[in-house]
């Protein structure tokens, strides 16, 4: 089972919308690679980068969108903690309260 926490959810929402803003269509394009994406990762939890191993965090990448999902695998869950863009606020999320 896959969690998307609050946060994350608000950035995908928040990146659909812009993207639809700039392009009729291009915010369901990238709705439908960001789950194509999610689930892969639910098939093989173990295969993305593991980004900051002090908190066995991984992370993979959206194809063709600037984004990269941050998850951690657990007993039977994989918890999304972030959708960040590629180049803007590295590690802003580390912080966040579900993180720890």
């Amino acid at each position: 089972m896959i969690v998307i926490h609050p946060a994350a959810q608000q950035e995908l929402i928040d990146a659909a919308a812009y993207y639809e803003e700039q392009l009729t269509g291009l915010g369901t394009e990238y709705l439908d690679v960001l789950e194509q994406t999610i689930d892969k990762i639910a098939v093989n939890p173990y295969s993305s980068y593991l980004s900051h191993p002090h908190l066995q965090i991984r992370r993979s990448i959206v194809p063709r969108f600037p984004y990269l999902v941050y998850y951690r695998v657990n007993t039977g869950l994989i918890d999304v903690f972030a959708i960040a863009h590629q180049s803007r606020r590295p590690d802003y999320w580390v912080d966040r309260p579900e993180v720890h």
